[in-house]
């Protein structure tokens, strides 16, 4: 997992960069983060968290006041 800063609507942030096969089962993100892969770019808004269910698919979930 590597830090770096990100324009995220209009503003300078600090986000997460996560290569998708370093999550294992049941393991998480939390925004503001962006999971990469060969395929896609998943981008996890802040107030949301990414998670890899059973079936191995990414899961984002909406915290409250997100």
């Amino acid at each position: 997992m590597e830090e770096d800063a990100v324009h995220f609507r209009g503003e300078r942030r600090s986000c997460r960069f996560v290569w998708r096969e370093s999550l294992d089962l049941g393991g998480f993100v939390q925004g503001l983060a962006v999971i990469e892969e060969p395929t896609a770019t998943t981008l996890v808004p802040p107030g949301w968290r990414a998670e890899v269910a059973r079936s191995g698919a990414l899961e984002l979930s909406k915290g409250e006041g997100a």
